[in-house]
């Protein structure tokens, strides 16, 4: 089964259009500035090219409405008996308030896994929970050496499971915090400095992560379940 939203940008920005006027007739439901932008914001990576193939991209898991499903055209839509065609919805939360909503006939297809494999592959960006699966060497709950900026490095930094990993300037980043007291500092670690720092085989995180690119659908779920 492949999204039912493979249409273009285009195509999907008047689908959008056309599910908030469908909501401005329906009685108790309140059309808020915050869902808007849910809706429209993870098109801002692909609205460049209006005639590219739309894919479906996480978005913040607030103002939620229970007949809404991210991957497929059935979301806010009514059958010829005017009832909601979805009728209930669920999360796949990639950090907190960040991820998919899906609707039932996508759960059993397990779109929601798909759609998140291909923003990985897409965008290379995972959360740590998938990092860590990946590399299961690691130990979440240790604290590790990272290089502040100005040179010092200190050895109480934690992986930050609330940020994501994200891929710049040629090599993975991944999210340390450290608690201060009633605060924290947070930031993105170049993965290569981490692994030389913390005695880690800098070639084994790469060799696992690249695994993402050709890793089939069963084995992701897998790896994430």
């Amino acid at each position: 089964m492949e999204f039912a939203n493979n249409k273009k940008v285009s195509s999907k920005i008047l689908e959008i259009q056309e599910i908030m006027n469908e909501l401005k007739e329906c009685d108790g439901v309140i059309i808020s500035e915050q869902m808007v932008q849910n809706k429209l914001k993870p098109l801002k990576n692909q609205i460049k090219d209006m005639n590219q193939e739309y894919r479906p991209e996480p978005r913040r898991l607030t103002f939620i409405h229970c007949h809404e499903c991210d991957l497929c055209s059935d979301s806010m839509k009514k059958d010829d008996e005017d009832n909601f065609i979805v009728k209930c919805n669920y999360t796949l939360t990639i950090i907190p308030k960040f991820g998919f909503v899906y609707c039932n006939k996508c759960k059993d297809n397990n779109m929601q896994h798909k759609a998140y494999l291909n923003y990985i592959k897409n965008d290379k960006v995972m959360s740590m929970y998938t990092f860590n699966s990946l590399n299961n060497f690691v130990d979440m709950e240790k604290q590790y050496k990272v290089k502040r900026s100005s040179g010092i490095i200190e050895d109480d930094w934690e992986l930050d499971k609330n940020r994501l990993v994200t891929f710049m300037d040629d090599d993975w980043m991944i999210p340390v915090v450290k608690y201060i007291e009633n605060d924290s500092i947070v930031k993105h670690f170049n993965l290569k400095i981490f692994s030389e720092l913390n005695n880690f085989d800098y070639q084994k995180f790469i060799n696992n992560l690249d695994s993402l690119k050709t890793m089939s659908l069963e084995d992701f779920i897998k790896l994430n379940n």
